[in-house]
């Protein structure tokens, strides 16, 4: 999962809680409810993060990217295990987007 970060000091406080601006942000990742649960408590994030299982929505904007082998490998050197926190045994992750939805 990614966070926006806003301002100085690398704040995730939402920006846009004043209800005159007239906008939301949203977090959507793949990553399983139960790392996005840990993660939005600990930061006590003032934000929703909706998961997005085995990227069907990002899919449909089709913002999906399948890692190469070699980024595979790295990532697992690192310890960091995609298909473990995603589900998703193909490593594919959602490209980075910021749609923006008018009402």
């Amino acid at each position: 999962m990614t966070l926006l970060q806003y301002g100085t000091g690398g704040s995730t406080a939402n920006p846009f809680r004043n209800a005159s601006v007239g906008a939301q942000i949203v977090v959507s990742t793949p990553e399983l409810e139960s790392y996005t649960r840990a993660m939005h408590k600990k930061l006590n994030l003032a934000f929703d993060i909706l998961t997005d299982i085995h990227l069907k929505t990002a899919e449909q904007f089709r913002l999906v990217f399948t890692l190469p082998d070699y980024l595979r490998e790295l990532y697992k050197s690192f310890g960091s295990t995609l298909d473990r926190f995603n589900d998703e045994p193909e490593y594919r992750l959602p490209v980075p987007a910021r749609p923006v939805h008018r009402r």
